[in-house]
């Protein structure tokens, strides 16, 4: 009958309507099912193979909910970890140069310096023009070397606790711009005024400040002759931080720049950019300022230029050794 028939057709599309409804949930269940548990299986795996081990394994973050910032925190923590065992095997291997360092510096550092002197007085008595000179030279530049690398090692055998002075930072700097040969580049110094004294050793900070001006004249000097080099000196109140009082230290060239590759290794003992680098004096720099409750960052882009900032607390805080205010 009509009835029965109209009966039928309600019948059907309502079997009909609740398969599509079933159909769309079983697929929508499938689907938050899945965006849940893949990232969840991804953050196990990374997990588990930071067990055993593989500590560069990063998760890329795909949504902002609570997967999304879990597995951003997860990156994070490894981030820190990286970093954390990083200066970990640094200071471990600044400890071990140290000891090695003091046990060579003594038997070497006669012998060494009697070859430099031979070798310079060997260049003064030999004719430039003549072939003997090429060699003579070539001994003399490795002797020079060699010297290098070993009052660095001797420095490093030296690095005991900072002596705290009431310095002035400004004062400490321009020392150290006395001892640069800048001749051939531009330096721009910028002091703010009235910075107070800080608790400092004058020595290691002037050494540390001496390194970091050295190497940024050298960059310079691998400049085209049409990029005339220039070493900018900014020293000025941090602001950025207040619950300490601290003194920011900008050092900044305008040279080709450290590859991201590089700037991440820059700070490692033993590891330099410069084909004659012994890789130390940077590791020395942060360490003097570690010690010193502070921190030497690191911002450089190929082909326009390294930063190097330098922040020192202007008081400390049981550090080291206090000696007598100047």
């Amino acid at each position: 009958s009509p009835l029965h028939a109209a009966f039928r057709r309600t019948q059907l599309l309502f079997f009909f309507i609740l398969g599509v409804v079933l159909t769309i949930g079983i697929a929508w269940t499938f689907f938050v099912a899945r965006r849940i548990t893949q990232p969840i299986g991804q953050l196990t795996q990374v997990v588990q193979r930071f067990a055993q081990g593989d500590l560069e394994a990063n998760i890329p973050v795909q949504s902002r909910d609570e997967i999304g910032m879990l597995t951003a925190d997860f990156n994070t923590m490894a981030d820190d970890l990286r970093r954390h065992l990083r200066e970990r095997q640094t200071n471990e291997t600044l400890l071990a140069v140290g000891r090695l360092s003091a046990s060579l510096v003594h038997d070497l550092r006669n012998p060494i310096e009697g070859l430099k002197l031979l070798s310079t007085e060997l260049c003064k008595r030999i004719e430039p023009h003549r072939a003997e000179y090429e060699v003579a030279d070539t001994i003399h530049q490795s002797v020079g070397r060699l010297s290098s690398l070993l009052t660095e090692s001797l420095n490093f055998a030296r690095l005991t606790h900072p002596v705290f002075l009431i310095t002035n930072i400004a004062t400490l700097a321009d020392e150290a711009l006395r001892d640069i040969r800048s001749s051939d580049v531009e330096i721009r110094k910028q002091y703010e005024n009235n910075l107070p004294l800080a608790e400092v050793d004058a020595v290691q900070i002037k050494r540390v400040l001496s390194n970091i001006l050295r190497n940024a004249v050298e960059a310079c000097r691998q400049n085209p002759p049409e990029l005339p080099g220039v070493v900018e000196l900014h020293i000025h109140y941090d602001e950025r931080h207040f619950d300490e009082r601290r003194i920011r230290i900008e050092i900044a060239d305008n040279g080709s720049g450290i590859a991201a590759e590089q700037a991440e290794k820059i700070f490692e003992p033993f590891f330099s950019t410069k084909p004659e680098g012994h890789g130390l004096g940077l590791s020395f720099a942060r360490q003097i300022l570690k010690n010193h409750g502070g921190e030497l960052l690191l911002t450089s882009e190929v082909g326009k230029g390294t930063r190097f900032i330098a922040v020192i607390p202007i008081a400390q805080k049981q550090r080291g050794e206090k000696g007598n205010h100047e």
